[in-house]
């Protein structure tokens, strides 16, 4: 059990399901995680037995729950993609972000998150997820007009129900560069003049998939803080700078101005730990680190 002095921090700090490969039903795997100290818990891509059950687990849950892009999760071969130039995959992946925002409101989180999109869609899969083809010429305007159409509908349908919209930054490695949409800083900060300050839509900035899409096109690692007012939750896992590896966050990577610079309302933990006892110990060097800025 991990026990520890609570500190007034302003941002809370989750692991995401996806830290811990387990065969444990959603309900046994909040309950462990909670008698663990672990309260806040980000839901993505963890299968579910059924609605109600998904509810009834979550009215018990002592502590805060997100809903992070695919959960509860189904067939691995679903595509997620609000940028598709195939109307009936913007449809299916817009109802099925509709549910999750439903269920974010019913389990009263304050946001949702999900994935930028892809400029065209996926046509295979390789051990790091999906395979992309080339775009033709002038499809990423087309597949921008696209993502932007969508996300104003959702923003829209969250905003009814309290919910506000984060973006995710996509990873770009050098097999996937130039196939995505909303991976550099430039990009975001035209997608959010698209909306209004009082408009509920920010970015979830993922600070693995950035310190491999940097590398991939020389950029600067710093220069996501163009977009800094916007990061409203980050998602930190460590990698080796080529490919998205999700492995456990490292607390030296804070040395970096630009972590120490962000702000945002939330952190999650979202690389693949070995052991319960390592979340724990991530969870606790995360506190230490902002119970340390908090208070200089």
């Amino acid at each position: 059990i991990m026990y520890r002095t609570m500190r007034k921090v302003k941002t809370k700090i989750f692991a995401s399901t996806q830290t811990l490969v387990s065969s444990d039903i959603l309900s046994q795997r909040l309950e462990k995680w909670s008698d663990a100290g672990i309260h806040n818990i980000e839901l993505s891509n963890y299968k579910i037995e059924d609605e109600s059950e998904f509810f009834s687990a979550a009215s018990r849950h002592y502590g805060k729950l997100l809903i992070h892009h695919f959960f509860p999760s189904g067939d691995a071969d679903v595509v997620l993609n609000l940028a598709s130039p195939d109307s009936k995959v913007r449809q299916n992946t817009n109802h099925f972000f509709q549910r999750s925002i439903e269920w974010s409101a019913k389990i009263g989180a304050p946001f949702f998150s999900f994935h930028a999109g892809y400029i065209t869609d996926p046509v295979g899969r390789d051990n790091n997820g999906f395979i992309l083809a080339n775009p033709l010429k002038n499809e990423y305007e087309k597949a921008w007009e696209r993502y932007t159409t969508e996300v104003k509908s959702l923003a829209k349908y969250a905003a009814a129900r309290g919910i506000k919209l984060l973006i995710e930054n996509n990873v770009v490695t050098m097999a996937n560069k130039d196939k995505l949409l909303l991976s550099k800083p430039n990009e975001f900060e035209r997608f959010i003049k698209q909306f209004s300050k009082t408009d509920n839509v920010g970015i979830l900035f993922d600070w693995g998939h950035w310190h491999v899409t940097a590398q991939t096109y020389g950029l600067d690692i710093d220069s996501f803080l163009l977009v800094a007012d916007s990061i409203c939750g980050v998602h930190l896992h460590s990698n080796n700078g080529l490919d998205d590896q999700h492995l456990p966050f490292m607390v030296d990577d804070f040395k970096s101005s630009m972590l120490r610079k962000i702000s945002p309302k939330y952190i999650t933990l979202e690389g693949r730990y070995s052991t319960l006892s390592d979340v724990q110990q991530n969870m606790l060097e995360m506190e230490e680190y902002l119970n340390e800025r908090t208070n200089t």
